[in-house]
């Protein structure tokens, strides 16, 4: 019987279920520093900075996005009516963020493509900037349907081991890279992806996408994640109080879960079927904490709608923080 050895590459995602540790892969192939061999294409690096100058920031409105299909249903239908965003708009330095993010994406996508090309069982398709669009039909009645589409960062074939059989098969899988904060990084490393994270909605709605347009069963997706705050000198202090180097990249996997497709495709229809924004409850509430009264937090104060969502609402700068301070431009209620 053929079976997983420790020293090799694999997750138990489930009980007697291995998929591939493709984060330990890309960090096996970051270690090595020696020339591509693969047939990734490295002048995608040097395009997708330039689009970052190109491309206008202000996104279309009128539309929905499958990356979307966990964010505040409200916020949703302001996009969705035409609202014209009034509340938090990116300034001058979101084209070096934007393209930190995509050069970041990038590089780990090439360094996966580098470490897995010579293993004929694992397939990874669509990256980089030949991103697939993917879409899922929301039937509205018996006569109509809106389809709302969507790009993942990558679209997998590849193997999965069974302990109990010895036997191996292919499944499909969708691949999503970040890069996160410190805290959602963190918390990230520690439980993976929660079931009401926008990243786990995301990934979601692109497995019922391609399960929808393909019928093959679409039940994975892994997300890749860089930790932008992690230095050389950042370790994890176990429970039994040892530690260890903690790693700049960490990946996970998410099985897929019918409810919350299930929940996405109504999400998008009660949006679509809405007449205004208004007939959606604000779904968050200002803080009632002493140290934070009146405080509307994310995704809130990160809504491009926050001056029409709440017509009382203002900004002021505001400290926090305890070993190392900071000030942050925060979001308040007023009378």
């Amino acid at each position: 019987m053929i079976g997983v050895n420790e020293d090799e590459l694999w997750i138990e995602v489930e009980h007697g279920l291995f998929l591939p540790d493709l984060a330990g892969m890309v960090l096996s192939r970051l270690r090595e520093g020696k020339p591509i061999t693969s047939n990734y294409d490295t002048s995608e690096l040097g395009k997708v900075l330039v689009r970052q100058l190109e491309e206008p920031r202000s996104g279309p409105t009128g539309s929905l996005r499958l990356s979307s299909a966990g964010k505040c249903q409200r916020a949703l239908a302001y996009d969705y009516h035409h609202y014209k965003p009034n509340g938090f708009i990116s300034d001058e330095s979101a084209p070096i963020v934007f393209a930190v993010g995509d050069i970041v994406e990038m590089l780990i996508v090439a360094a996966l493509h580098d470490a897995t090309d010579h293993v004929k069982a694992i397939n990874i398709s669509s990256t980089g900037l030949s991103q697939e669009t993917v879409y899922v039909d929301v039937p509205l009645d018996d006569k109509r349907t809106a389809r709302v589409s969507g790009h993942p960062d990558g679209v997998m074939a590849l193997p999965m081991y069974r302990s109990d059989t010895g036997e191996f098969e292919i499944v499909n899988a969708i691949l999503e890279v970040k890069s996160m904060s410190d805290y959602g990084f963190k918390k990230f490393r520690s439980d993976g992806l929660s079931r009401e994270d926008l990243y786990n909605y995301q990934t979601q709605a692109y497995q019922l996408a391609k399960t929808q347009m393909t019928g093959d069963q679409f039940n994975w997706s892994y997300v890749l994640a860089l930790g932008k705050s992690v230095t050389v000198k950042d370790g994890i202090v176990r429970e039994d109080g040892s530690w260890a180097k903690a790693s700049p990249i960490v990946g996970h996997w998410a099985k897929g879960d019918d409810d919350i497709k299930y929940n996405i495709i109504n999400r998008l229809r009660e949006v679509i079927e809405t007449q205004s924004p208004e007939e959606i409850p604000r779904p968050y509430k200002p803080s009632t904490a002493k140290a934070t009264q009146g405080q509307l937090r994310f995704p809130c104060d990160w809504c491009s709608h926050w001056k029409t969502c709440w017509p009382n609402a203002y900004e002021e700068p505001a400290s926090s923080g305890f070993y190392q301070k900071s000030t942050k431009i925060k979001l308040f209620v007023g009378e």
